[in-house]
């Protein structure tokens, strides 16, 4: 099965109380977050239940991890900037807090008729 694999650092978002980051779920929810220049969290790396509790951390209602959610998969924005539907300060504190990360290619298989599957 191809699904979007998890890369895991063994560093623990709550160590930068100062971003705002923390607390967004237990240990082993944390380490799945990537942590990127030690201050921003991949939101690609989160899952709805972590991504909507980040945000309920930062104040925000239940609804906007849905939003922000559509705008990641089923939009596939990559500039906080273009979330028209997320308040500017909520967008601020992504584009300060957060990044849209990169997508690695972790397999790739190629069949006979040249077809190439990859998974990231």
């Amino acid at each position: 099965t191809f699904s979007m694999l998890r890369n895991q650092q063994p560093k623990s978002p709550s160590t930068d109380a100062a971003s705002g980051v923390e607390g967004f779920g237990d240990e082993a929810d944390a380490q799945s977050a990537v942590i990127e220049d030690e201050s921003k969290v991949n939101l690609y790396s989160l899952s709805a239940a972590e991504l909507e509790a980040l945000l309920a951390k930062w104040g925000q209602p239940k609804f906007r991890s849905k939003q922000l959610r559509s705008w990641l998969y089923e939009k596939g924005v990559d500039d906080f900037d273009r979330m028209v539907d997320l308040p500017k300060d909520l967008r601020a504190r992504l584009a300060e807090h957060a990044t849209l990360g990169t997508l690695r290619v972790a397999v790739e298989q190629q069949s006979k008729d040249g077809t190439v599957k990859r998974a990231y």
